[in-house]
């Protein structure tokens, strides 16, 4: 960390004890999915031992527990490590798994999306969001759409249309940093135009469009920290690294969380 990351992260630190903020993990550092109950509740325990405050994982990982949440929902609160969200692959798959998501105290659906072709699919993708959205806070959970680099091309045009064309109170964005934001639609641009239906933030860093670790990537954290800072933002940052090969995941997990603090400033 150069000398003006690291004034900014001692400014960030200064502002970040109560600010709501709080640092959460997908669980697809363990693997996505994690069907094995035993295998997502032993991912937890680590996340927990680390000082994660809540995860996300794919509703395929809860699977098991669909007809009974009750007893995975207290495995959960004991660890003392809430659900955030459940990660699905559509607004319609977003509407039947929100009473899951309720049911395992989790607030968020999030919603992936993906390249649609023109203004009409994108219209129809807007209704079918905002529909869902209205269903979804009807029954105590928020919808959440998720970003890939797709939405991100021209010039981030479906991004722009898509939040556009949705209605903030039923739709908010959890914005995947992940990716390649072009310069007429950087990540501090959207924070100042949207802060308010930013749910949270999935966090990565890539180098060439791939995947590195982070700090070893283009992403500028202490930039993300200012501009949350300067937007008064709470919410969600959740770590979303993928598992490697020649890393442990809580070794990765743990490598990630202290990159965070350090160069973000946010315990």
């Amino acid at each position: 960390m150069n000398r003006r990351e690291f004034i900014a992260s001692m400014a960030a630190m200064g502002q970040s004890g109560a600010s709501g903020i709080r640092l959460g993990c997908q669980t697809r550092v363990f693997g996505s999915p994690l069907p094995q109950r035993d295998k997502l509740l032993a991912a937890l325990d680590d996340l927990a031992a680390l000082g994660f405050k809540g995860f996300e994982t794919n509703f395929r990982s809860v699977e098991h527990s669909f007809e009974n949440p009750a007893p995975l929902r207290a495995e959960f609160e004991k660890r003392r490590i809430p659900l955030i969200a459940l990660h699905v692959s559509s607004p319609a798959e977003a509407c039947r798994k929100a009473p899951v998501v309720k049911a395992l105290g989790g607030s968020l659906a999030v919603v992936s999306g993906g390249k649609l072709p023109g203004p009409v699919e994108i219209s129809r993708y807007c209704d079918a969001l905002n529909q869902a959205g209205v269903l979804c806070r009807g029954l105590g959970v928020q919808l959440s759409m998720h970003n890939h680099g797709v939405e991100l091309e021209n010039r981030g045009l479906q991004l722009r249309e898509t939040l556009a064309g949705t209605d903030p109170d039923a739709v908010t964005l959890m914005l995947d940093v992940g990716n390649p934001f072009p310069p007429e639609y950087s990540v501090p641009q959207i924070v100042r135009e949207h802060s308010k239906r930013i749910a949270g933030f999935h966090l990565r860093d890539t180098s060439g469009g791939a995947e590195v670790l982070m700090g070893a990537g283009e992403f500028d954290f202490a930039g993300l920290a200012r501009a949350i800072r300067e937007a008064n933002w709470a919410g969600w940052l959740i770590v979303e690294v993928n598992r490697r090969a020649d890393i442990p995941s809580r070794k990765l997990a743990e490598m990630s969380l202290a990159h965070i603090r350090k160069t973000m400033g946010i315990q």
